[in-house]
């Protein structure tokens, strides 16, 4: 894997107007970095549960640190990734770990006014579609998951920006 700084920053100047408003990140995602520091810290492989690698949250990782923008997520963004943490058998420890990292994120709440008004509420887990709906306000919204039907279903929305993880921002820092 050779993560250039000349990568990251093709990236970042590629995704800029999107960034600029906000990293939001899906669960499986968020899973990917909070886990990916667990793993990395106590020597553990949780995230081989979830179909990922080390090596994964190390490309996630580098791309987060070369934005200035704040990571962004849901309260239902929070309750999948929770749900997913309960399933874990260290999930005390894994949750004590984790707390300091979660206060860093900014949380934007979605009503459920707001839920059930949303025609993708039958598309959509019910993380997504409050990510989706964090784009409302008419900003540019940077999105990184890595659900495939989500991506699909908005990749042609020029101010959502959905980065799918594993076929989009992984590759663009590989060496081919």
């Amino acid at each position: 894997m050779n993560l250039t700084p000349e990568k990251v920053d093709l990236v970042h100047k590629h995704y800029k107007r999107q960034i600029n408003n906000g990293i939001y990140l899906d669960t499986g995602v968020l899973f990917l970095m909070l886990i990916g520091e667990y793993d990395r810290v106590f020597g553990t492989d949780f995230l081989k549960e979830f179909n990922y690698k080390l090596s994964d949250f190390e490309i996630l990782l580098t791309f987060i640190r070369g934005v200035t923008s704040n990571l962004v997520i849901t309260p239902h963004i929070l309750t999948e990734f929770l749900s997913k943490v309960q399933k874990l058998n260290q999930k005390d420890k894994i949750l004590e770990f984790i707390s300091p990292f979660l206060s860093n994120f900014i949380e934007q709440n979605v009503s459920k006014d707001q839920i059930f008004a949303c025609n993708f509420l039958n598309d959509f887990d019910i993380g997504e579609h409050s990510l989706y709906l964090c784009h409302t306000q008419k900003k540019p919204c940077f999105i990184i998951t890595d659900e495939r039907k989500f991506h699909g279903k908005l990749r042609r929305d020029k101010d959502i920006l959905v980065c799918h993880f594993s076929e989009t921002l992984k590759p663009a820092f590989l060496s081919q």
